[in-house]
């Protein structure tokens, strides 16, 4: 067996585990996860079979890095660097997967980049070929290091690669028997969906543009300084939170039915979810190994398995760059939904005497318009603003002092409740909002 140092391995409760006692733990352990190499088989097969077998791998890893994570071993000298190598597996093994669902569906249930379509297909399968020729090299490593740590060769354990990599056929479906419903404000839900990913957008516009990257120190900068990791995931929650309202009120539904632009809407927005999906992994994959906490001995054999800069290049020229050309073009659809399932109007109302439109009566006009969702415009004296940013009524009253009257367009939903808040006195006197805007006390 090789020389394992005798120094305790320390586990979250605080328990101290002796290190040649903690090798036989990893013996019972690591035999799971070494079966990886045999569920790389059905990956080149593609499909659901391919998107199969990544998930198994995810959770074998899964397992394998929970269990090293309960035990402390990425605060161990010694351990640090399996735990390293089979984190960086599951993380492969997690983008795999992403791409093998996107790659078996293309073109049926997700929609193709019009005019990109050759270029997106060959680099969705670029990319996957890069995920699986790095996760196979990973695991060859996480296995040479745990046979390092146990002084034998770990052999997965017969079969164990079977299960879960059986064949189906993706276009065979259950026959549509629910009930269809009717949604509740079916307009106001669709025009908030709709104006939410356009407000997305617009953020993601703001950040970068569409283009092709080649300056490997302009990609390098650009990941660590504007496209961390904390910066995808924050992006990837808000175009989560916009699948997860249309999948809970118009999903199913017979406003869905009756509007097949919905569904084609949806589509996109699950094409790129799972886009963020994979650069979200690719990201937190090269922070990882870019920063100085990790262990030297683990990060410089990872820079030898896999190439940073094509993880760099897949992060920008295939993530970043097919996530701007899929919101593109759908977005003059968004606009569309919400021009349709919105009734624009004015109103026009009166600050009333004795108030001015300091913080807490705007945050109030804010939050009214966050609440539905759609754009709402403000005007006061000679400036017009958008009437959910909290800054820009502040300074548009700031600029008209004297003005009491103020006009507000939009869909007619929010502004019904913009007018009830100014008939009540902008929540500036002792009496409770009516029941209507109960969501602002919230």
């Amino acid at each position: 067996m090789a020389e394992v140092d005798t120094k305790a391995v320390v586990s979250p409760a605080g328990v101290a585990v002796d290190e040649r006692e903690f090798a036989s733990l990893v013996r019972r352990h690591v035999g799971p996860f070494s079966v990886v190499k045999t569920l790389m088989e059905p990956t080149t097969r593609g499909g659901d079979v391919a998107r199969r077998a990544f998930a198994g791998i995810q959770q074998r890893a899964e397992e394998f890095v929970s269990f090293l994570d309960d035990h402390g071993a990425r605060s161990n000298r010694t351990y640090a660097p399996l735990a390293e190598y089979a984190a960086s597996v599951r993380g492969f093994a997690k983008m795999g997967r992403h791409l093998a669902h996107l790659e078996a569906r293309l073109d049926r249930e997700l929609p193709l980049p019009l005019g990109h379509e050759d270029r997106f297909r060959d680099e969705t399968r670029r990319t996957l070929e890069f995920v699986k020729w790095s996760l196979t090299k990973l695991e060859e490593e996480a296995l040479a290091e745990a046979g390092r740590l146990l002084g034998e060769t770990v052999h997965p354990p017969p079969d164990a690669g079977s299960a879960g990599t059986g064949d189906g056929d993706p276009n065979l479906r259950l026959p549509s028997t629910l009930d269809e419903a009717a949604v509740p404000e079916p307009d106001r839900w669709i025009a908030e969906i709709a104006s939410k990913f356009l407000a997305h957008k617009r953020i993601l516009d703001r950040q970068s543009g569409f283009r092709t990257w080649a300056d490997d120190e302009e990609m390098r900068r650009f990941v660590l300084e504007v496209s961390d990791e904390q910066q995808v995931r924050f992006y990837m929650t808000r175009m989560l939170n916009v699948l997860s309202r249309y999948d809970t009120y118009i999903q199913g539904t017979s406003t869905e039915r009756q509007d097949p632009e919905l569904m084609c809407f949806r589509s996109f927005v699950v094409t790129s979810l799972h886009l963020l999906e994979v650069m979200a992994e690719l990201v937190h994959f090269y922070e990882r190994h870019e920063n100085e906490v990790r262990s030297e001995t683990a990060k410089d054999r990872i820079a030898d398995l896999v190439d940073k800069q094509m993880v760099l290049d897949r992060i920008l020229n295939y993530g970043l760059n097919f996530l701007h050309v899929y919101m593109d073009e759908i977005a003059p659809q968004a606009e569309t939904l919400v021009e349709r399932y919105t009734r624009q109007t004015v109103a026009k109302c009166v600050v009333p005497d004795g108030v001015v439109l300091h913080a807490r009566p705007v945050s109030l006009i804010a939050r009214i318009v966050d609440h539905y969702g759609t754009p709402v415009q403000m005007s006061i004296g000679n400036t017009t603003c958008y009437a959910g940013s909290i800054l820009q009524v502040l300074m548009a009253a700031g600029q008209n002092p004297t003005a009491r009257q103020v006009t507000f367009e939009g869909d007619s939903v929010p502004l019904e409740d913009l007018c009830t808040l100014f008939s009540h006195g902008l929540g500036e006197n002792d009496a409770p909002l009516p029941k209507r805007l109960g969501y602002l006390a919230r």
